[in-house]
């Protein structure tokens, strides 16, 4: 019986975004790459979504990752939807596929996707899960109509929330913050908050580690991937020659054909984000790019003056194509005043 009413106060948890109810849909991009094909995973959870990613399911397979965008919905279907992935061992991230014109093809392109609300806890359930600064956001759970639920049914819910998040790996403390936020509003999930909750497993950040080179200081860090292995190295560095900040990324184990800019493409889609302030880099901001052995090495002139932008998350970005977009790209945090007066003082070639 307890089960049972845990079951439909769970139910009564939603975000009423007004979203058309969520659909299942397989795309693909065209060629045989292992990440060519996915499954796009967009609009709101409701109570019939969990049945209806069954019925998917048998008829379709998922291919290389399940890409959420959803406003959020019914909570306990979403945490339903969640145990549904652990079960079949698939990837989760965020995204929005776009078709390409006049093609049954679609496009890579992310198109600011996002994952709200119940979404989040359906997401965790990824036996390997990605998301980037910006792309989760929680607040509290209510019910449908915005009033707030007894205190003696919170509680439990809290609990089997709880539960829920140890099951999968994640910190309870993302309750503690999402407790935090009024109903009616969203905090986006950075990027250190993603790691330290637990909820992207796909790489982890170094430390940032400072060194001498290139004829001053440099700040290096590393990203991991899941298994250990060096997957990007990034230094940052001020250049007396460039006038300004260089920004520089080596990604291991990619060739040209992995969604690497060239001069003749260009890369229009290219910028940089400093907290909330993104800046479009034309391909003139590029200063070097090529092949190094198995891996590719990229450095960029940034756009920006990072004293204006301390503390902040920092993420570069080449493309915006699904399957690529972590290609070349920068993950991390603008050093603290005190680490970027250094590094002006100890300015470079």
């Amino acid at each position: 019986m307890k089960v049972i009413f845990l079951a439909v106060v769970l139910g009564t948890c939603a975000l009423t975004a007004g979203a058309d109810p969520m659909r299942f849909e397989k795309r693909w991009l065209g060629g045989n790459c292992i990440s060519c094909a996915w499954t796009s995973a967009e609009g709101e959870i409701t109570e019939e979504t969990p049945e209806a990613f069954r019925t998917y399911l048998r008829e379709n397979g998922i291919g290389y990752s399940l890409n959420l965008d959803s406003p959020g919905g019914n909570l306990g279907a979403a945490i339903a939807l969640g145990r549904l992935f652990r079960e079949e061992g698939i990837r989760t991230t965020v995204g929005r596929s776009a078709p390409l014109p006049d093609m049954p093809q679609y496009d890579q392109r992310i198109d600011g996707g996002t994952c709200e609300s119940a979404c989040v806890f359906a997401l965790i359930g990824g036996t390997s899960r990605q998301a980037d600064s910006g792309e989760l956001g929680v607040h509290q759970f209510h019910s449908p109509d915005g009033s707030n639920i007894p205190t003696a049914a919170t509680q439990q819910i809290m609990g089997q929330l709880v539960l829920y998040l140890i099951e999968m790996g994640v910190s309870a403390e993302l309750l503690t913050l999402a407790s935090k936020i009024p109903g009616d509003q969203m905090h986006y999930l950075s990027e250190p908050e993603l790691a330290r909750l637990g909820i992207s497993t796909e790489s982890s950040r170094s430390p940032l580690r400072l060194e001498t080179g290139d004829g001053g200081l440099v700040a290096r860090w590393d990203s991991l991937g899941s298994d250990g292995h060096l997957d990007r190295a990034y230094s940052l560095r001020c250049s007396r020659g460039h006038s300004g900040w260089l920004l520089s990324v080596l990604d291991t184990g990619i060739r040209a054909n992995n969604g690497v800019p060239d001069r003749q493409r260009g890369a229009p889609d290219m910028q940089v984000a400093l907290g909330g302030t993104a800046y479009p880099m034309p391909f003139d901001t590029v200063i070097e790019l090529g092949p190094r052995g198995d891996d590719y090495f990229l450095t960029v002139r940034l756009p920006a003056d990072l004293h204006r932008h301390v503390g902040k998350d920092l993420r570069f970005q080449t493309n915006r194509m699904t399957n690529f977009k972590y290609v070349l790209s920068a993950q991390g945090t603008v050093p603290d005043k005190t680490t970027l007066d250094v590094l002006t003082r100890a300015c470079g070639d």
